[in-house]
């Protein structure tokens, strides 16, 4: 009788430990165009030309031109004995549908604060791409609500950062500090590239 209950215990413990087993959560992150939409232009893509600004100017606006640019994000995931492996897809661009330009603001100075929007926008998109992949509390029950919590985060941060930019600049009017800008950006451009690994 008491080898009867001794087994039955043994059972028990390997049930009650196996219900605990340590969850291994990979997440890969990736920039990428695949998400891209219509005539959409993604952050792959050369330098922005007039020809990407197709929406009807605002008249009642003061200002010469706007960009309309966001972050686009995709995941999903699949696990099987307490592996799960994520994939994560950031997508940056710029919507020539609701960007447009008004004829005496066509010129390359206007198209350079223009195409500094942007710039901050692929950088926010690769600061985004580096805080998921150093998030480490990820489990199967919080990964969404995490990487959503994270990407409206940012795209706050963007357009924190944005508005920021027009403020210094005077949009482009205080040459000064568009000069200023456009050493930033590209400065937080190179480091990060060193910091970002798609």
């Amino acid at each position: 009788m008491k080898t009867l209950i001794c087994s039955i215990f043994t059972v028990l413990l390997v049930i009650d430990f196996s219900c605990f087993a340590q969850e291994v959560f990979n997440v890969e992150v990736h920039l990428t165009d695949a998400l891209k939409e219509k005539n959409e232009v993604p952050f792959s893509a050369s330098k922005l030309t007039w020809d990407d600004f197709k929406g009807e100017p605002d008249r009642s606006s003061p200002w010469v031109a706007m960009t309309f640019s966001g972050i686009k994000l995709k995941y999903d995931y699949s696990g099987r004995n307490h592996v799960y492996n994520a994939r994560v897809f950031i997508y940056p661009y710029m919507d020539p549908s609701t960007s447009w330009y008004k004829e005496k603001g066509h010129d390359d100075y206007t198209l350079a604060h223009e195409q500094l929007h942007f710039d901050i926008t692929i950088l926010m998109a690769k600061k985004m791409a580096i805080a998921i992949k150093k998030h480490k509390a990820y489990n199967a029950k919080n990964y969404a609500k995490t990487i959503n919590r994270i990407h409206e985060e940012y795209l706050k941060k963007l357009k924190l950062m944005q508005n920021h930019y027009d403020e210094e600049t005077r949009h482009g009017i205080n040459r000064q500090k568009q000069s200023q800008w456009s050493l930033k950006i590209k400065q937080e451009l190179k480091d990060i590239e060193q910091a970002f690994n798609p």
